[in-house]
């Protein structure tokens, strides 16, 4: 009950409240793959990349099928600039989910931003986020027209 509060917590920007939601569903349950996936979403939106990152790496250890946490890692350690592991996380995502729209996007973003940038996977993965149903991205569709 605990983390789904602190889901809905998040989700609605309260972010100190999802906190200590967060806090006390760890003590109940240290274990608990969705509370550290959310608590790792919780410090990255803090702006916490390297707590992010450890909260989300525990996750997928404990939960290494969730496609929502590999997202998340991606994004965090893309953050961190690391992006290798993070193209790994993913792609790990959407492996495990293909229709995931938000990993296919972020995974598009990642060949489309790296030096020098995979323009064709990038558009690849782009096209599979759209048809998954996720909203257009004008800035990486801009990165996609060059040739």
């Amino acid at each position: 009950i605990l983390t789904d509060l602190a889901a809905t917590q998040i989700e609605r920007g309260r972010l100190e409240e999802a906190g200590s939601s967060l806090r006390q569903a760890l003590v109940e349950d240290p274990g608990s793959a969705r509370a550290l996936s959310l608590e790792g979403l919780l410090r990255f939106r803090q702006g916490n990349y390297d707590g992010s990152v450890e909260s989300l790496s525990r996750a997928a250890q404990l939960d290494p099928e969730d496609a929502r946490t590999q997202n998340y890692l991606g994004i965090a350690l893309s953050q961190k600039g690391l992006r290798k592991p993070a193209e790994t996380a993913l792609r790990r995502a959407v492996l495990l989910q293909p229709g995931y729209g938000e990993a296919q996007n972020n995974l598009a973003v990642i060949y489309a931003t790296q030096e020098p940038p995979f323009l064709e996977l990038a558009r690849w993965h782009y096209q599979r986020a759209l048809a998954s149903g996720h909203p257009k991205n004008a800035e990486l569709e801009k990165m996609l027209e060059k040739p």
